[in-house]
């Protein structure tokens, strides 16, 4: 059994592509991450599982950036009572 791990990757559907963001790879600022999440018809729990990374590796401000653009995403549905 190899002691190396897999890297760690989420992939985002856009309209011609499929772009792969590696976990362990991520950028300080988050800008560009959000915008590429804008235009992804991607999941909530992506938006959860990436601000929960940048949230785990000391960025607090990029997570809450990308927790409040979850937020006010149009992909973004609030639960209903």
């Amino acid at each position: 059994m190899s002691d190396l791990k897999a890297p760690k990757t989420i992939e985002l559907d856009l309209v011609n592509e499929v772009v792969t963001i590696e976990l362990d790879e991520l950028e300080e600022d988050a800008t560009n991450l959000i915008l590429v999440l804008n235009e992804s018809e991607c999941k909530v729990w992506v938006w959860t599982k990436l601000a929960q990374e940048y949230w785990q590796r000391g960025y607090h401000d990029e997570a809450e950036k990308i927790a409040l653009a979850a937020i006010t995403s149009e992909q973004c549905v609030p639960l209903r009572a």
